[in-house]
């Protein structure tokens, strides 16, 4: 681990490059890392279920947070992306690659406004601030999408959404479009001989 303080040192920054879609998507959201966070997110789900019965339902939701930042942690770190700690080795419910910051939420789940979520909201930091969601099946038992979203003020200019389905994709080799391509169906024949008809 790393120790940083990112967002005090890199406030109000204004020289970073523009957010590119598609060098995003290409360089960092590879199919490994699609993956990763999707295996992550539904493998702190059900240890945070788990560990709930201990839990008051107030604390249920920042177990699963924490459950999953330690996931995810050990799915991503192979794959290059750098989680920190303060300076006395907490960690953060944040990691980084390259020029994007990553948080976690829950969709749609309320935030307390501060000068900091205010800075992160408008971009206003040194790196593109990414912002990971989950969403659960409507029994609560499973991860049915996750988010992967860039955000500025109120409007999302990046979305991709994984699903267990795009899972299923990837470990399986399916591509839409070949999967697209090789169904075709034809009508049967049917050849009849004069002296069979009637």
């Amino acid at each position: 681990m790393v120790t940083a303080e990112i967002f005090t040192n890199s406030l109000f920054d204004e020289f970073k490059p523009p957010f590119e879609a598609a060098a995003f998507q290409d360089e960092i959201l590879t199919a490994d890392v699609q993956r990763a966070i999707f295996m992550a997110h539904r493998n702190a789900y059900q240890k945070a279920r788990e560990l709930r019965e201990m839990c008051t339902q107030i604390t249920s939701a920042s177990i699963t947070h924490d459950c999953t930042h330690y996931y995810l942690e050990q799915k991503l770190s192979p794959l290059g992306f750098e989680f920190t700690s303060d300076s006395i080795g907490n960690s953060r419910a944040f990691f980084t690659k390259g020029d994007y910051i990553f948080i976690l939420k829950k969709k749609n789940a309320p935030s307390n406004p501060t000068e900091v979520s205010k800075n992160i909201r408008e971009q206003k930091v040194a790196k593109h601030v990414i912002t990971i969601s989950y969403e659960t099946d409507a029994f609560h038992t499973d991860i049915s999408r996750i988010y992967v979203q860039y955000l500025q003020g109120n409007t999302i200019e990046y979305n991709f959404v994984i699903t267990p389905e795009d899972m299923w994709n990837l470990e399986n080799g399916v591509n839409e479009k070949t999967q697209q391509e090789v169904v075709e169906h034809k009508k049967p024949r049917l050849k009849i001989k004069k002296q069979d008809a009637i």
